[in-house]
């Protein structure tokens, strides 16, 4: 081969002899497209195409993969829209999970189980959801969610501290720490901490403008003050009434503990 690719290089050079100047570029150009058809393309050609065929299967490979992940994920959606159970949410957070719809089915998990009265199981599922997804969008309202379940499980230290911290985090929507502050309040409240419970209600008026979270700050103050007065009119009558000062059911849900406080 390598003789025939001379030959025909020495012929293209013989023929140009003679030639003008244009000729001569002319044969040049030809001479190197002969070089290389014979000494790279003709022996090597059907692998440059074979390579170039693999390369387009890979790459339609890819892509099919990824529209099928799209579609299955557009499933799981449709799957978790249409789930009620805390069985069927749970399953959808276990196949998906690391994935959108594998977190909102963990955070709903969280939620049923809550409204279901299991406190003490929906406050480890929703500190297992914070520490799954550390960077989701839900993890605030998880936050406050698991305190809301750890008060509901009777522990109103450890609530009170995660109302607090959730409460204080200038990270979080405003709205969102006004009602932990006064799920801190609450807590405090409940274990005699009156003027702890106080600090935190005044707070939480201070970090939002929203009327709803004022007026349930400003409500539960107004209780402290009187309860405050009638315990001390009773002392001064000699008279303690056993048991003022601490939250009635009436002031519990005016304050939003509860279902209804806890996180959307």
């Amino acid at each position: 081969m390598a003789k025939r690719v001379s030959k025909k290089v020495t012929d293209a050079k013989s023929s140009a002899h003679g030639s003008s100047p244009g000729q001569e570029n002319d044969k040049g150009i030809e001479e190197q497209i002969l070089f290389f058809y014979y000494s790279y393309l003709k022996p090597y050609g059907k692998y440059v195409l074979y390579s170039v065929i693999i390369v387009l299967l890979a790459g339609g490979g890819v892509s099919f993969a990824i529209a099928a992940q799209k579609a299955e994920m557009a499933k799981a959606f449709d799957k978790l829209a249409e789930s009620d159970s805390t069985k069927e949410l749970q399953e959808i957070a276990d196949k998906h999970s690391g994935s959108a719809v594998g977190a909102l089915a963990a955070f709903r998990v969280a939620r049923q189980v809550y409204e279901d009265g299991e406190y003490t199981e929906s406050a480890e599922k929703f500190k297992k959801f914070v520490e799954s997804y550390p960077g989701h969008e839900l993890v605030p309202k998880a936050k406050v969610g698991r305190a809301y379940a750890l008060e509901g499980a009777g522990r109103l230290q450890q609530a009170q501290d995660v109302f607090a911290e959730a409460g204080n985090s200038e990270q979080i929507a405003e709205q969102i720490r006004a009602d932990a502050l006064i799920g801190a309040a609450r807590c405090a409240k409940e274990r005699g901490e009156q003027d702890k419970a106080r600090e935190f209600y005044r707070s939480a008026k201070s970090v939002t403008d929203a009327e709803m979270y004022v007026k349930r700050a400003e409500s539960a103050l107004s209780r402290l003050a009187e309860a405050a007065d009638t315990e001390q009119a009773s002392a001064e009558n000699g008279s303690v009434s056993q048991g003022e000062g601490k939250a009635s059911p009436a002031d519990k849900e005016s304050e939003g503990t509860g279902a209804a406080g806890a996180p959307e």
